[in-house]
């Protein structure tokens, strides 16, 4: 296995990576969107007008006319609903239990990271604080511009789905590595490296930045919550055009 990773290495290093989905050679392809970031508001204000709860979601909406940027906009408003799904039950405590200094918050902050080459990358940061610990956790939102459906890591790398599986888990694996002092979970009741061995390609979570995959871990997923969340920049690795 560690042969495997060290040629995976140096093909990383001697190519020049392309990030183009495999549709690239089909009629009508599309590279990039128009988009614009709208705010979905949820927030409250007590009866003198200030501010309780700064509760929203941005939303990234393609603007461009054509069925898969409405299915595209879809995926994105399903995620905003979700993400929103308990935002009157949070109104609600705040207005129970008010905060004494600033407003609590729940939000979740845009940015497209890549929109080129087929694929559209929205890097999300939610921010969480009702009161106790503050949470701040970064993910992934992929999509197919060519496909109007949820990126595939197939489509990206030049590898089979189970290598590329391999691949994110030995990227992650290294990279705990080279920090024991960190304080990983390493103890029978939670270990992060079994957490990270256990993971199906599907599970991994992700933003594209350039020529580079940003693995993202959330809170107290690999380590008690002193260490934050956890971002894993790798390269990915594509055969020469």
């Amino acid at each position: 296995m560690k042969r495997v990773f060290i040629m995976l290495l140096a093909l990383c290093m001697a190519v020049s990576v392309s990030i183009v989905p495999s549709a690239a050679s089909a009629a009508g392809y599309v590279s990039s969107a128009n988009y614009t970031i709208e705010k979905v508001d949820r927030s409250f204000y007590d009866s003198t007008g200030s501010l309780k709860l700064s509760q929203y979601f941005d939303k990234v909406v393609l603007t461009d006319s054509s069925d898969n940027a409405n299915k595209i906009n879809e995926l994105i408003t399903r995620e905003s609903d979700e993400f929103l799904a308990d935002a009157q039950r949070n109104i609600d405590m705040v207005v129970e239990y008010p905060p004494y200094y600033g407003p609590y918050v729940n939000y979740a902050t845009a940015k497209v990271t890549n929109n080129s080459d087929g694929i559209l990358s929205i890097k999300m940061t939610t921010d969480w604080h009702m009161g106790g610990v503050y949470n701040t956790n970064v993910y992934g939102l992929n999509y197919n511009l060519n496909t109007g459906e949820e990126l595939k890591l197939t489509d990206v790398f030049s590898l089979s789905a189970g290598e590329i599986e391999d691949y994110l888990k030995s990227q992650t694996i290294e990279y705990m590595n080279s920090d024991l002092d960190r304080g990983w979970w390493n103890d029978d009741f939670q270990n992060a490296w079994n957490t990270v061995n256990s993971k199906t390609l599907d599970e991994f979570d992700y933003y594209i930045q350039g020529d580079n995959i940003f693995i993202c871990y959330p809170e107290y997923e690999l380590g008690p919550g002193a260490i934050g969340h956890v971002v894993i920049q790798s390269p990915i690795i594509r055969d020469e055009e």
